[in-house]
């Protein structure tokens, strides 16, 4: 029997790999399929998308399970990485607790996971040894282990899309300060194939010396193609959100990382003008991971929310949504939810720029003037239909509305 391990490090991950797994199990449930979680400050155990994936055939370990030296005792570990989170970023017990052990068991984890003999880790976690290997697009140590290992071993090694890539230019970071275009990089991917969701991306990749034509496969959006967004809204966890009257406004903002070139100034101004809209409720969900929370004081009607709701749940829930750089606003085309694009809250350009420009604020002004809009007939579109089928064909289905099929044809081949 054949067998595949996936291997998952962040929430990223698990969003754009359980459709693969998903569809894999669905069609093909005679091949082996493992998870390997491997993060050493989460265990993804109440994740939705971990619990849909144990209803299914599926083995699920955690890098933790496969460290049999016990200099560090993990459940003791993992007790004060979940009581640190209890605590706000600046709490002195958190500090504290991070200094003492957190931060000392991550370095030691990350050193005992890098001595990994993989003979012997194979052979100790694992029903057999894996024909395919699929992890993230990572400039990642023990990655780079494995692909070495599995180039030795006739396994195949595939990295996949750690996130959906939406920006048209390359210095999208606050510190990006390259004066030659597309300079070449020491970084590269060292698995034997390499999937990208489009063209775009990976002509981009291969002009910056990161991919080599021969590893490219192009096979489209798993995170954002029709058949998963379906069957997520099936597994959703059922979260409480607040129900206004139905005069009311639902705003939904999706911030990112203020690292990706943001206007924090006028992203608070855009916050507090919205709030002076009467008759209008808005929740701002902060980027997972590196989401800085606002220390200023805000309206009553101005909420602040984290991981304590699914973004999918909030587009769901929202009459518009509002985004600066996040991929969720996906999300909101193929579900059909109004949505504006934040252009003047930030400095970078999406790819959706090449395509239509109807969702686009790049003032103020035209910010008041979509929400009144909104405000009068909340059926009111910010793109049209043709323009976000378009974009979409050309982002996440270039091969064709079956991308998940692609995938599981991918694996299937590699595995003949």
């Amino acid at each position: 029997m054949n067998h595949i391990l996936f291997i998952m490090r962040h929430n990223n991950d698990i969003d754009h790999i359980t459709p693969i797994i998903y569809k894999l199990e669905k069609e093909n449930p005679s091949v082996i399929i493992t998870i390997l979680i491997y993060n050493v400050l989460e265990t993804f155990e109440d994740d939705y998308r971990i619990q849909f994936l144990r209803t299914l055939r599926v083995n699920i370990i955690h890098v933790f399970d496969c460290l049999t030296n016990q200099v560090i005792p993990i459940n003791l570990y993992k007790k004060l990485i979940h009581i640190s989170k209890v605590y706000a970023r600046l709490n002195p017990i958190r500090i504290l607790i991070n200094r003492l052990f957190v931060l000392p068991g991550i370095k030691l984890l990350k050193k005992m996971i890098l001595n990994i003999k993989l003979d012997n880790f194979f052979q100790k976690n694992f029903y057999k040894m894996p024909n395919i290997i699929v992890f993230d697009q990572a400039n990642d140590p023990f990655y780079k282990k494995l692909c070495e290992f599995s180039l030795e071993n006739n396994i195949v090694t595939i990295a996949v899309p750690h996130g959906h890539n939406i920006y048209a230019n390359e210095m999208v970071w606050s510190n990006s300060m390259e004066i030659l275009p597309s300079p070449p990089t020491s970084f590269g991917f060292d698995s034997q194939y390499v999937v990208f969701e489009n063209s775009i991306i990976a002509e981009r990749y291969k002009r910056m010396g990161i991919v080599k034509e021969k590893q490219i496969r192009i096979l489209g959006s798993s995170r954002f193609c029709d058949e998963w967004i379906n069957q997520l809204n099936e597994i959703l966890p059922k979260e409480t959100l607040p129900e206004p009257p139905s005069k009311i406004l639902r705003v939904v903002i999706l911030l990112t990382k203020t690292q990706f070139n943001i206007n924090r100034s006028e992203l608070l101004r855009t916050i507090n003008f919205l709030s002076k809209f009467p008759d209008i409720y808005i929740i701002i969900k902060l980027h997972p991971r590196g989401g800085k929370r606002f220390t200023q004081s805000f309206p009553n009607n101005v909420r602040f929310v984290k991981n304590e709701f699914q973004t999918p749940v909030l587009i769901n829930w929202a009459d518009i949504v509002l985004f600066i750089g996040s991929s969720a606003m996906i999300d909101c085309l193929k579900k059909d939810v109004p949505t504006l694009y934040m252009k003047n809250t930030h400095s970078n350009k999406l790819l959706s720029e090449n395509y239509f420009h109807s969702w686009e604020v790049h003032c103020r002004d035209d910010l008041r003037d979509f929400i009144w809009k909104l405000k009068n007939d909340k059926n009111s579109r910010t793109y049209s239909v043709k323009d976000r089928d378009r974009y979409c064909r050309v982002m996440i289905e270039p091969k064709g509305k079956d991308v998940l099929g692609n995938y599981v044809s991918m694996l299937l081949e590699l595995l003949s």
